[in-house]
């Protein structure tokens, strides 16, 4: 008996055909999310062996980590706790030194003195494109590098303090903010 299996319309077909195909798509679609979300869930984890790997490994995980440009949190370095420092601002932006100052004695717990007041250790200086990290002493130098690569934009300059340098002999550690600290 032939025709007994086709549709009684081409009108019908089209419509199972469209109706087989949605579901098709919302099924492929419920899988993909489903790996997405058991791929993430188990990002983060570490300790575990992956499903099919057949021995641990001491190389490290080539996943992706979720944000390159962010550091992970670092605890400061030893000395930069207590440090007295000078920050400068370079900028147009009224009160930049101030508020950058703040900051780091609110994070870091470094040294300001008289923050708040006209101090001798937060000022104005000549204008600089790029922000600039000066140690002092050499003992200081890692403290500074530390300090540019965690909280200052990439492309800070980190440098030994000029000599002849007009800044309080007490201050270990003098921080210009350029343009690029607003930007």
């Amino acid at each position: 008996m032939p025709g007994n299996h086709e549709p009684a319309s081409n009108r019908s077909f089209y419509l199972s055909l469209a109706g087989s195909t949605l579901k098709a798509a919302v099924v492929i679609a419920l899988l993909v999310g489903g790996i997405v979300v058991m791929a993430n869930a188990f990002e983060n984890q570490g300790g575990g062996k992956a499903i099919g790997t057949s021995s641990p490994s001491s190389s490290p995980s080539s996943s992706p980590s979720p944000s390159p440009s962010k550091p992970p949190k670092q605890p400061p370095p030893p000395q930069l706790q207590g440090t007295k420092m000078f920050v400068y601002n370079t900028t147009t932006q009224s009160g930049l030194a101030a508020a950058t100052a703040n900051r780091l004695v609110k994070r870091f717990g470094v040294v300001v003195p008289g923050l708040g007041s006209k101090s001798a250790y937060v000022g104005d200086a000549s204008a600089r494109d790029t922000t600039a990290v000066y140690y002092r002493d050499s003992a200081y130098k890692e403290s500074a590098q530390w300090l540019a690569e965690h909280f200052f934009p990439q492309g800070t300059t980190v440098g030994k303090l000029p000599p002849g340098t007009n800044v309080p002999k007490d201050a270990l550690i003098v921080v210009y903010l350029g343009n690029d600290f607003i930007a």
